[in-house]
């Protein structure tokens, strides 16, 4: 079944769901129900699925542009990507970090990040795993030298991306990353 109309589907049962917990009012001067010494029980509420999805795309664009933030100051300091990042990927990116620091560059400029594309996530109804893909170009974000001569003259341009992101005490993290070569995304 296609998400959009499990979505819908989901939908339909919480409002069926929550007219049927609608209150009745009994008749004038006639009880329902004797006092009760018991506290009432606290509603349980389930997640809203795309929500939770929302929150996993919002980790990956963030740690994207945490990257960004860190590779422009030339820092190696990983502390924001730890924010957003975790396992394999948070590895990557502080790798490239140390890399570049080590080696005393740093970039310029803003890529553009387009605007990830969900492939998958589960479970449906309440997702802990959100899959990825999308393109990041890099045309306006290059790499320098300290003494602020180009330090890459090579092909700069649309990668592909693709992540995976996992929700783990309640925190959604990117958990692995890949980024392919210039040219792999269409545009």
């Amino acid at each position: 079944m296609g998400t959009r109309r499990w979505m819908g589907h989901l939908a339909l049962a919480a409002l069926l769901a929550l007219a049927a917990c609608t209150s009745k009012h009994a008749p004038d001067g006639t009880s329902t129900s004797s006092p009760s010494l018991r506290a009432p029980t606290p509603a349980v509420s389930s997640p809203d699925p795309r929500a939770e999805v929302q929150a996993a795309v919002a980790a990956y664009t963030n740690l994207l542009n945490a990257f960004v933030v860190a590779s422009n100051a030339g820092t190696d300091d990983k502390t924001e990507l730890a924010k957003y990042a975790t396992g394999s990927a948070l590895d990557l990116l502080a790798g490239g970090l140390a890399d570049n620091k080590a080696k005393g560059l740093h970039t310029q400029g803003t890529p553009g990040i387009d605007t990830p594309r969900v492939t998958n996530f589960g479970p449906a109804s309440n997702p802990t795993s959100v899959s990825v893909t999308g393109c990041v170009d890099g045309t306006n974000w290059l790499l320098y030298k300290s003494n602020g001569q180009l330090a890459d003259s090579g092909p700069n341009g649309r990668r592909r991306t693709g992540a995976q992101i996992d929700k783990t005490a309640g925190v959604w993290k990117v958990s692995s990353l890949a980024i392919q070569g210039v040219g792999t995304c269409p545009g």
